[in-house]
């Protein structure tokens, strides 16, 4: 019994000693890359007419005739020039360029919306 108990022990000892070499804190300051394939991080910037607004949802009519909808957020950012604003004071008819991000299920999400003041060259 006294051996069962040592030989427990000694194992118990063992594993305490290699589990914190496991968790190091090394790297822990840089940045993770996506996994190949994914979506995350990356943006796409969309320019046109705002058409419609609404607190979770951006319409942008694009100069060739088709809209885009985007999924509006507490994340979403609105600027004019380098000037943040408020959601409100965007206006139908304003030009707009849309950073946006895939989601999973193939919508557009709104990352940060930016007024133009004048038509943007593609």
């Amino acid at each position: 019994m006294t051996r069962l108990s040592v030989l427990f022990g000694l194992i118990l000892c063992l594993a305490a000693l290699t589990l914190p070499a496991q968790h190091s804190r090394r790297g822990t300051g840089r940045r993770q890359t996506p996994a190949p394939g994914s979506s995350a991080g990356l943006q796409a910037q969309f320019n046109g007419t705002l058409k419609t607004i609404t607190r979770k949802k951006l319409t942008l009519e694009l100069p060739d005739g088709n809209t885009l909808e985007f999924f509006c957020s507490k994340k979403t950012a609105y600027f004019d020039g380098k000037e943040k604003i408020s959601r409100d004071s965007l206006k139908p008819a304003d030009l707009l360029t849309v950073d946006a991000t895939p989601a999973i299920d193939g919508s557009l999400d709104a990352v940060k919306v930016s007024r133009q003041h004048e038509p943007a060259n593609r």
